[in-house]
């Protein structure tokens, strides 16, 4: 077995890299179990065993419960809560999220109403009885009730960002610019590898990612000598970036980022990356698609058709019972059965029409469409670069682990082992997504110096065994196709053999690969 090499930070990185991969599903399955926040006093008591005790415990009075005599609700629960829905510009969410959770526990998973008379509200809880768990939340026959309040909320806070004056010194920036930002408008050099979905260019020091014919994030890298921005380039300090471009719009961690008046540039330590401003929202046609939307509520017509009129998504996730399609340039999200807000999601970079002469800035408390909902207070183009720059960072770690070795080891230990040799690569940082008894997937040859071009793997998508020949030749094979060697400098594919084969390799000594119960002489 290969010895494990501990570092300082290696685990807590390795957790971050797991994290970053999970999250997403992770999520979806707590907002299946619960379809709203939930705070400390969502912990409900260890004396607390009736429902009038529980209520009494969230100061509400006046409790009576009572067998209800409209389906599908099998208590009727009148109270007068403690608190009001709303308070001085904020909602009480956690107050009444915390009780609507308590009480489920203690009803058995039944739907029941809450009636508060002194305020006019009815709070109906109805439950899947099938999962036993909360699908919806009506308060006044309302959904969403206090997402919607929320966003009223914000539409009365709204605040452009800032703009930051920039002066353009890269010929690459400027051409897009000229040219609306079409990808192929453009000639940056040679495509040396591709990672990530980026385009590396890495001679010229560019990466380049598209969407829809259009550039997405154009990154400069250690190799890009030129000026950039405002006479910055990429080993530019942050103490000259500040002085010469004032206080940043956008802080995290190491990153610093602007945002002007036909771009953003965020500057990081080894790296700066832009992205295009949104200027065609193509309004008419995306008016009509929202007022057909407001009026059918049909969810899939309305992505459907979004998504052929605007084709430069960066998500686009869906399945029988739910549906996820972003647009981070343009500061807009539409999530359908993701989150609590089910509709479309407005950002700060959002600079297109919600309704007829109706923009973020002349937004109200009381003229927000129905099912859109405010995120005012960030800018999705800002979030989005965090999560790259977040994946980005862990990759280039000199001493990186990932969470594959815990895997690895777990496999081995079970007396399963898909890596058959103990080599590990001087060159390259070995990046996959595991699955477990299957192999690795998703694999992404990392330069640990930053001296050669990253590539990934992508004719295979279940690599069954693996393992490093030396620092450059990657041999790993697919069960029922063959054994494969990928040069991770030249990013070339040799196929070694090929068949319908088991093919899985145990061992190589000197130019011999010994798979399943044979031998195979390596050319």
């Amino acid at each position: 077995m290969m010895q494990k090499k501990r570092y300082k930070n290696a685990k807590k990185i390795g957790i971050i890299f797991g994290l970053i991969i999970l999250v997403i599903i992770l999520i979806r399955i707590i907002i299946q179990i619960l379809t709203f926040q939930q705070d400390s006093e969502s912990i409900m008591p260890s004396n607390i065993s009736s429902i009038e005790d529980l209520l009494k415990y969230y100061d509400c009075k006046d409790i009576k419960v009572v067998t209800s005599t409209d389906e599908p609700f099998r208590k009727d629960i009148y109270v007068t809560f403690g608190r009001d829905l709303l308070t001085e510009e904020r909602t009480n969410q956690d107050y009444y999220n915390s009780i609507i959770l308590n009480i489920t526990e203690l009803m058995n998973n039944q739907s029941y109403r809450f009636i508060d008379s002194s305020r006019e509200l009815v709070v109906a809880v109805i439950i899947d009885e099938k999962s036993k768990k909360i699908e919806n939340i009506y308060i006044n026959g309302e959904l969403n009730y206090f997402e919607k309040e929320k966003s009223k909320i914000q539409a009365t806070k709204f605040e452009k960002e800032k703009i930051t004056e920039m002066t353009i010194q890269a010929d690459e920036i400027n051409k897009f610019i000229t040219n609306n930002w079409v990808a192929g408008s453009v000639n940056l050099g040679s495509v040396e590898s591709r990672c990530d979905e980026y385009d590396i260019y890495f001679d010229e020091g560019l990466e380049l990612k598209t969407l829809g014919g259009k550039v997405y994030n154009l990154i400069f890298t250690l190799n890009y000598k030129s000026e950039i921005i405002n006479n910055l380039g990429v080993n530019s300090s942050q103490t000259d970036i500040i002085e010469k471009m004032g206080e940043p719009t956008f802080r995290y961690e190491s990153m610093i980022g602007y945002k002007g008046e036909e771009c953003y540039v965020f500057f990081l330590n080894d790296h700066v990356s832009v992205y295009p401003r949104a200027k065609d929202y193509q309004t008419d046609e995306f008016l009509l698609l929202l007022n057909n939307f407001q009026e059918n509520k049909d969810a899939k017509q309305f992505v459907t058709e979004l998504s052929s009129l605007w084709k430069d998504y960066n998500k686009f996730d869906y399945d029988v019972d739910y549906i996820e399609l972003e647009y981070a340039i343009k500061g807009i999200c539409v999530q359908f059965d993701v989150g609590e807000e089910n509709g479309i999601i407005l950002y700060n970079n959002y600079e297109g029409h919600v309704g007829k002469d109706l923009t973020l800035e002349n937004l109200t408390y009381d003229n927000l469409p129905n099912q859109v909902y405010l995120h005012t207070n960030e800018d999705l183009v800002n979030l989005r670069e965090i999560d790259r720059m977040t994946i980005r960072e862990s990759y280039y770690l000199e001493e990186y682990i990932t969470m594959k070795d815990e895997n690895d080891y777990k496999e081995e230990a079970a007396g399963i082992s898909y890596r058959f040799t103990e080599n590990i690569s001087e060159k390259y940082e070995l990046i996959y997504q595991y699955e477990t008894g299957k192999g690795i997937r998703d694999v992404k040859f990392i330069s640990k110096n930053q001296t050669e071009p990253n590539s990934e793997l992508i004719r295979h998508k279940q690599i069954y065994t693996y393992g490093w020949l030396n620092d450059d030749e990657f041999l790993y094979s697919v069960k029922g196709e063959g054994i494969f060697c990928y040069n991770a400098s030249t990013r070339k594919l040799t196929a070694i053999i090929t068949g319908t084969e088991e093919y899985k390799i145990n061992k190589v000594i000197e130019n011999i690969i010994f798979y399943d119960e044979t031998t195979l002489e390596m050319k």
